[in-house]
């Protein structure tokens, strides 16, 4: 087994990505490839080119896929999903 997973490393990576993308979103590694390609390679909030490995943002109740953002986006998101949007916006005015 060793033998193997030395010589067909790629491939063990692809085969994980494939299976993680699935289970976690429903999706495939096409997939993410094409909203990449749609997104023109860039974060969808920021507007600025992927750096790193883009991160899958969606709705933790729906599940839906909303887009590809860079890390720091993702954060963002993460952590204003937790707070009422209508009073994070009426402090932020404030």
């Amino acid at each position: 087994m060793r033998e193997y997973n030395k010589h067909n490393q790629e491939r063990i990576i692809l085969w994980n990505r494939r299976g993680h993308l699935r289970r976690k979103y429903g999706t495939t590694p096409e997939d993410i490839d094409a909203m990449l390609k749609e997104q023109d390679y860039k974060c969808k909030l920021c507007k600025k080119p992927f750096r790193s490995t883009p991160f899958v943002d969606h709705d933790h109740k729906t599940g839906r896929i909303r887009g590809l953002l860079c890390r720091a986006r993702n954060i963002g998101v993460g952590h204003t999903e937790r707070f009422n949007l209508q009073n994070l916006k009426e402090y932020l005015v404030s």
